[in-house]
């Protein structure tokens, strides 16, 4: 075991520098980790279990380690058995030596290099247009900045795991809730099931695009400082953003729901669509203010580093209901009079309460970036970064 672990661990080195191959890998991890209660809840990890137990039958014992470690073990061991663990031995020593002589051989910052290098392109391709489309539609420096932003974004492997955990991860941990048979609060459940699971992929998602908008810059922040502009524009920049990527996102989710034959419809889908414009107007406000206050660098290329940043940040996200206490006032009320005519009414109410937030907090937060910009910088230089700090 330690002799294949150790080849293995050097083979993954390799394949997760691989673009997209890490966020894979992490999710497929993660995924696992609820797959159980999801067998458990759908019942089918009996037949699951029948199947498994059919396909290992086929294999040859004789030559399983198992088999010859569990006869060494009961003292019923033959020559045949030392001889079987010892070629696995020798098997997963060679394979381990292979695995660090082409480790030892592989250039870490040459395969970066490369694989940023591979996307350039002197004709603009369809991506690089969908970059460029907010240019057609924003004025500058504001559509400069959306486009920059849309391509950090895209291309750091931290918010793609992030945005994939929201669409997997999500929907196989709530899943059980959506197919529990019965009436009242469960029924209610299904009905909104659309919109809790957006609501838990904005709370993922919203831990680098709002809770900490400046994480990703890190160091490299203060060439915000060394041009021409208003805090404002920048802060509007990257909520946009955020919020556009909120929208793909449950966008994806109801693909999901409608590939999973799940209750859906345009109702559903608009409710989501509504419900998550509404909480990321909170989350934003309350967002600019903590980027500000507590920033906290990021590294965009680890995504199995925890949450939105230290302290105040991370009691935030644990305060996330509160910050979207109107949204889910207006479900309580919901359930308790059925009326969905006070079910839109509230809605509405607290889309004005969100927008009137945001609009207050926001000259705050830009007034706030400029006068303690300093300290901002500072607390994004620590660590590793594209600047070195002074």
């Amino acid at each position: 075991n330690v002799l294949l672990s150790a080849g293995l661990r050097q083979l993954l080195e390799r394949m997760l520098q691989r673009r997209g191959l890490r966020e894979a890998f992490l999710l497929l991890v993660v995924t696992a980790s609820v797959m159980p209660q999801l067998l458990i809840w759908t019942g089918a990890a009996g037949r699951i279990g029948r199947q498994l137990n059919q396909f290992f039958r086929f294999l040859p014992q004789s030559v399983v380690p198992s088999t010859s470690l569990a006869n060494i073990y009961l003292h019923r061991s033959q020559l045949a058995d030392w001889l079987v663990l010892g070629g696995w031995c020798l098997v997963a020593a060679a394979f381990g030596m292979v695995q660090f002589r082409r480790s030892f051989r592989f250039d870490v910052a040459a395969a970066r290099t490369e694989l940023l290098g591979s996307g350039g392109d002197a004709h603009p391709n369809l991506v690089d247009r969908l970059y460029r489309l907010p240019g057609r539609f924003l004025p500058d420096p504001l559509a400069a900045l959306v486009e920059k932003e849309l391509r950090y974004l895209l291309r750091s492997p931290r918010f793609r795991f992030l945005f994939l955990m929201g669409c997997s991860f999500g929907v196989v941990a709530w899943l059980p809730f959506a197919m529990r048979p019965g009436g009242g609060a469960a029924s209610s459940l299904q009905a909104s099931f659309l919109t809790l699971l957006s609501l838990y992929a904005l709370l993922l998602l919203g831990q680098v695009t709002f809770l900490n908008s400046f994480g990703f810059d890190r160091s490299a922040a203060r060439y915000f400082f060394w041009i021409p502009l208003s805090p404002a524009v920048l802060l509007v920049a990257k909520n946009l953003v955020g919020g556009l990527f909120v929208a793909l996102q449950v966008v994806v989710l109801a693909v999901i729901c409608w590939l999973l034959r799940l209750k859906l419809g345009p109702w559903q889908l608009l409710e989501a669509l509504g419900v998550a414009a509404i909480a990321s107007l909170y989350l934003a406000a309350a967002g600019n203010l903590s980027s500000i206050l507590f920033a906290s660098a990021v590294s965009p290329e680890r995504v199995s580093r925890g949450g939105a940043g230290r302290g105040v940040q991370g009691l935030i996200v644990f305060l996330y209901p509160v910050l979207i206490g109107p949204v889910l006032a207006a479900y309580f009320a919901r359930y308790y009079w059925e009326s969905m005519r006070g079910f839109a009414l509230l809605l509405l109410i607290a889309g004005c309460g969100g927008v009137a937030l945001y609009a207050a907090t926001l000259p705050l937060a830009a007034r706030l970036g400029f006068l303690r910009r300093e300290r901002l910088l500072s607390d994004l230089s620590r660590g590793e970064g594209p600047l070195v700090s002074e």
